[in-house]
């Protein structure tokens, strides 16, 4: 039997991620400018972060007055936890 604790360690992770914004305060479509600030906008907010920095898609949709973003990578994470086997 073996009992393996691995209590904090780094690893990498295939990721799948997709985040969505929706304006809720105004009725009618998006102007042009205005789907290309909301755009910008969700562009400046997620290259903020280092390890997905330019390595995303982010799409407007001015009818629905609405910012998708989807990324696909690796991401670094951190890991605990205690695996329990048969060895033989």
């Amino acid at each position: 039997w073996v009992i393996d604790l691995f209590l904090f360690g780094p690893e990498i992770n295939a990721s799948v991620n997709s985040f969505s914004a929706l304006e809720t305060t105004n009725k009618g479509a998006w102007t042009p400018i205005q789907a290309f600030d909301a755009e910008r906008d969700m562009r400046d907010f997620l290259n903020k972060f280092p390890f997905i920095k330019n390595r995303f898609e982010v799409m407007a949709d001015p009818e629905k007055r609405r910012v998708d973003a989807n990324f696909t990578g690796t991401l670094p994470g951190l890991r605990t936890g205690v695996a329990i086997g048969f060895a033989f």
